[in-house]
């Protein structure tokens, strides 16, 4: 793993000799349904990488709600996630407050806030506690000194690159407004419910503000990826973030062309993949999805959103 790239190409810093142990952390933002799991479980794929899965949710559906991790265990036997809870003293009292914690710094409702500085400084400094100590002991039990976090929101990528901003980067993955839809249209799952055009219209927009404001702090710690290139190429995608990142990403590349599986870790948050030990991936162009007349003018619209907001190529 080369992680001496210079940092003014979004590549990672150096870890110091004798410096602290937080990991770097590689941060996936972007909408449901837009291919952020299926990217975090290539990436771990690489010696040196270990996924948390969307961390803002551990304490939800991992402590409280004791989900089904991808090793087959339930969250709190499972060895990693366990283990992580003990090194962090995390008792059973503290997880519904915890919970709350990461709920209410990652919301999209809560994004203003963060960006005007409302969050108390009290919670702040827990906050930042919390996911050092997650970090850390994540990091410390898969021998990995790179995290991949696939939370998606645009708050708890903003709150950690203000509080670890030598050790975040963030990939923002967007998805085509037709695309978006008809995914979101898809039947009930018992992952997420079905929504109409006009509810992903203004979920869309919002967002898309959301990630453009990201993007324009961080600057070169954030790279771009439409969902569109990623499923289409994904060994083209996956050399962008490692020319951009400074990590090895070989080893995942070289199982995408030689069609071998695929582990996906310790994930207790994602979509259903997440559900199996190991896939395999297959480039696909996507669908070019055909609206009806009457919400052309809606798809249009968001396209043109993100068009101007720099996340269409």
């Amino acid at each position: 793993m080369n992680l001496s790239a210079e940092p003014e190409t979004g590549s990672f810093r150096p870890q110091a000799a004798g410096g602290d142990d937080l990991p770097q952390v590689l941060y996936i933002m972007g909408t449901g349904r837009s291919g952020t799991t299926v990217l975090e479980i290539l990436l771990t794929n690489n010696p040196g990488l270990a996924g948390v899965g969307e961390a803002t949710h551990i304490f939800r559906d991992g402590f409280i709600g004791n989900d089904v991790c991808s090793c087959g265990l339930r969250a709190r036997s499972c060895p990693v996630w366990s283990a992580v809870a003990r090194r962090c003293g995390w008792k059973d009292d503290d997880v519904e407050g915890l919970a709350k914690l990461f709920h209410d710094v990652a919301w999209h409702s809560r994004f203003p806030g963060l960006m005007a500085g409302f969050l108390p400084d009290v919670q702040r400094a827990r906050y930042r506690m919390v996911n050092a100590c997650l970090f850390t002991a994540a990091s410390t039990l898969t021998a990995s000194p790179v995290l991949v976090d696939s939370s998606k929101y645009a708050g708890r990528a903003l709150e950690l690159a203000r509080l670890f901003p030598e050790h975040l980067r963030v990939i923002c993955l967007t998805r085509s407004p037709a695309g978006l839809a008809a995914a979101f249209a898809k039947p009930d799952t018992d992952e997420q419910r079905p929504k109409s055009l006009l509810a992903v219209l203004p979920y869309y927009l919002y967002t898309l503000a959301c990630f453009r404001i990201v993007a324009w702090k961080l600057g070169p710690r954030l790279l771009k990826v439409s969902y569109e290139d990623f499923m289409s190429d994904p060994v083209e995608t996956l050399q962008r973030i490692a020319q951009w990142s400074g990590l090895d990403l070989g080893h995942a590349i070289g199982s995408l062309r030689d069609d071998r599986w695929l582990e996906v870790g310790h994930m207790v948050t994602g979509n259903r993949l997440r559900r199996q030990w190991r896939i395999k991936f297959k480039p696909r162009v996507p669908i070019n999805y055909q609206v009806g007349m009457m919400k052309q003018p809606v798809i249009w619209l968001m396209n043109r959103y993100r068009n101007i907001s720099g996340f269409q190529e």
